[in-house]
């Protein structure tokens, strides 16, 4: 299935490569579109072997993309689930370890948290708790529950967001509490001790770490972005707000769910839960609003991840995404312009909605997940699946 959406500059062409439905309570992929479960997210592993999903039922499944993926061939492959990691909680948030490699079986780690539970490291290819990592409330000693994770660049420690809180774990000491811990502002919004220049108030939903100058951004469904040296170890660099922006009144969005710096640590690119596009902020420069997205159609509660992925042809950074469509949308460079930013293609490849893109690290090649809550009277309307696509133009 991939009809073009059409409208804009020109037709986005993605060729199929393999594809897989949400797996049945046996393990095995049930037929697209028969199942109240739905794939939330799918992401690549560091190393680009395998393919990472988070799921409606709860459950964390790691699919090994076989080597001869690219070969030509009638039909796309069939993708079944290598190991599943169950939960009987929602994910809260995934993290793959950045020193991922497949290889080497020790390295392939996953890193969740649910409710009610310590944040869990485990063997993304047998499922096995490797460590866990307690994050308390010192005065209800009751589980803190992050709703964003993210390991440093080197691996030895990670970042978990909650209300108000940063926590820096090492990787390398299990049932140990964090090593540092930074209270980016007051939890009550009647609170009023604090800076508004430097208080991040509202529960952490997303965390990017500057790789040029170790910057920890992190924000919150209240709509602030905060900004913090030494990874989040070290003093609030300022805070600000989405609120009121221009825009604000065009794309609209009620929290952040993703946060992406530029590899060259200039811009801030942010997403958010029912909003139209993403925004981007030139953090070095102006520090102001630079430019945004339109057109996304991500009008939903649900979370729906934006793919910030490097042009080998332009040599600049472009922006993929879906929407509740099922129509995946490319921004060539957002960054160049200044204001709203139409896509530069776009063309469905699903019925429904349309959660996730990520890129290939280093071949052009997008995992996408699709799938939403489904009633009796719908099932024929949408598709819950994950698929691999070629992408052969995308000019």
């Amino acid at each position: 299935m991939s009809d073009n959406a059409s409208g804009h500059d020109g037709e986005l062409h993605l060729k199929p490569l393999a594809h897989g439905g949400v797996p049945d309570n046996t393990g095995h992929s049930s037929k697209p579109g028969h199942d109240s479960n739905y794939y939330k997210s799918a992401e690549w592993s560091p190393d680009g072997t395998c393919v990472i999903t988070n799921s409606a039922d709860n459950h964390i499944r790691t699919f090994i993309v076989p080597p001869n993926l690219l070969e030509e061939r009638e039909q796309p492959l069939k993708l079944e689930p290598y190991c599943t990691i169950p939960s009987f909680e929602p994910v809260n948030a995934l993290a793959c370890y950045p020193n991922f490699d497949l290889q080497d079986h020790s390295t392939a780690l996953i890193l969740s948290t649910a409710s009610e539970h310590p944040i869990r490291l485990s063997s993304a290819l047998t499922a096995q708790l490797v460590g866990s990592y307690p994050l308390i409330s010192p005065t209800t000693e009751a589980y803190i529950k992050p709703q964003a994770l993210l390991f440093t660049p080197g691996g030895n420690q990670f970042i978990a967001g909650s209300e108000a809180l940063l926590s820096t774990f090492d990787i390398s000491r299990p049932g140990d509490q964090p090593v540092s811990s930074l209270k980016t502002g007051p939890k009550s919004g009647r609170a009023s001790w604090s800076n508004p220049a430097t208080s991040l108030r509202g529960l952490i939903s997303a965390l990017a770490i500057d790789p040029q100058y170790n910057v920890l951004s992190a924000g919150t469904l209240s709509r602030q972005v905060g900004l913090y040296d030494a990874a989040g170890q070290g003093e609030c660099v300022g805070v600000f707000s989405l609120q009121g922006t221009e825009a604000d009144f065009m794309i609209s969005g009620s929290g952040v769910t993703q946060i992406c710096w530029s590899r060259c640590g200039r811009y801030l690119y942010i997403s958010e839960r029912k909003s139209n596009g993403s925004m981007i902020y030139d953090i070095r420069k102006t520090g102001q609003l630079l430019s945004w997205t339109t057109d996304r159609q991500a009008v939903t509660n649900q979370r729906m991840k934006v793919e910030l992925a490097m042009n080998t042809e332009t040599g600049y950074e472009d922006i993929w995404a879906g929407g509740t469509d099922g129509i995946m949308r490319l921004w060539q460079a957002p960054h160049l312009s200044e204001g709203p930013v139409s896509p530069t293609s776009q063309t469905r490849i699903h019925k429904g909605h349309l959660n996730s893109a990520s890129k290939h690290p280093t071949a052009d090649v997008l995992v996408t997940a699709a799938g939403q809550r489904q009633f009796m009277d719908s099932c024929a309307n949408s598709d819950s699946s994950v698929q691999l696509w070629q992408i052969s133009d995308a000019s």
